[in-house]
């Protein structure tokens, strides 16, 4: 659901995939611009783990039935001279009791050989957002403005008669 040219020529794309252990996983595949996979980059298969919460060796820690983490969106940060991606989409509750829905909004520093967890934002992590008690928090869409600034956009399920509202978040650089 997420293709982005990188600023070396490469590109890069994620998939959501069903895991053996009945989860969903985010993978980045990065390909070269005549469309072979990067050689070198990512695990024996090309590929590298997004995590939101809980990776997929986690699994077992999650106090639900499965993680189901899904991307939306894949963009490039061009606010900096290097390869940056950020990743938009929603997973399972991270905070190890609920089993709800959360959004989720990471950063990757891509390499000759992977991608890594951004440092500088939000302390390494993922940021997740949780609107209300137990419901559904779902991530769409998001933009990289020019100076590094994140906004990403999708809705909250607030239940009942009250149903869905289009939610927007804006991060500082640093998550």
């Amino acid at each position: 659901l997420g293709v982005a040219e990188l600023q070396s020529g490469d590109v890069v794309f994620a998939v959501n995939a069903a895991e053996a252990s009945g989860g969903r996983s985010i993978f980045l595949f990065r390909v070269t611009p005549d469309g072979a996979l990067a050689t070198g980059w990512g695990d024996a298969d090309g590929k590298v783990e997004v995590v939101f919460g809980y990776a997929d060796a986690d699994n077992a820690d999650f106090p639900g039935a499965a993680v189901e983490d899904f991307v939306w969106d894949l963009q490039v940060d061009r606010s900096v001279d290097t390869d940056r991606v950020v990743v938009f989409g929603n997973g399972s509750a991270s905070d190890g009791t609920r089993t709800d829905t959360d959004r989720y909004i990471t950063r990757l520093v891509i390499s000759d050989t992977g991608a890594e967890t951004d440092s500088t934002f939000n302390g390494g992590e993922a940021f997740s957002f949780n609107a209300a008690g137990t419901l559904g928090d779902n991530q769409r869409r998001g933009i990289v403005q020019a100076d590094g600034k994140i906004v990403g956009a999708g809705y909250t399920n607030l239940g009942g008669d009250i149903r869905h509202h289009v939610m927007l978040i804006r991060l500082n650089v640093d998550g």
